[in-house]
């Protein structure tokens, strides 16, 4: 995934001062809400939300087998999401993201939206 780091997107940030900001974040930066990140650690991933920063699409998993994909000019991200700098849990995210959207390729591929 290192390779598709093509440099970084901006996206509207609520936050509390402010009813919006923009932020610059590397493309393929993985968000999380401050709150959920011992979840996160502590059950590799498999449950609570993150977000993956694609260069057009911000990608939200929620929940076990839940994507959810908008605009990157559409999207507003939440005042207490913040970037995801542990390396151990970045590695299960990637993996957890590449594996669903590669389940809904797949599908695609198989003719889901053939006539």
């Amino acid at each position: 995934m290192e390779s598709l780091k093509t440099g970084t997107v901006e996206i509207r940030q609520h936050v509390e001062t402010t009813p919006t900001v923009c932020k610059n974040f590397v493309v393929g930066s993985i968000l999380a809400e401050e709150w959920q990140m011992h979840d996160l650690k502590r059950t590799k991933g498999e449950t609570g939300s993150f977000i993956v920063l694609g260069q057009h699409r911000v990608f939200k998993f929620i929940g076990h087998d839940y994507v959810t994909a908008s605009a990157l000019a559409d999207y507003t991200v939440s005042s207490s999401a913040v970037p995801i700098d542990d390396p151990e849990l970045l590695s299960y995210l990637r993996e957890r993201a590449q594996k669903m959207l590669g389940s809904l390729i797949q599908e695609i591929e198989e003719g889901v939206f053939d006539d």
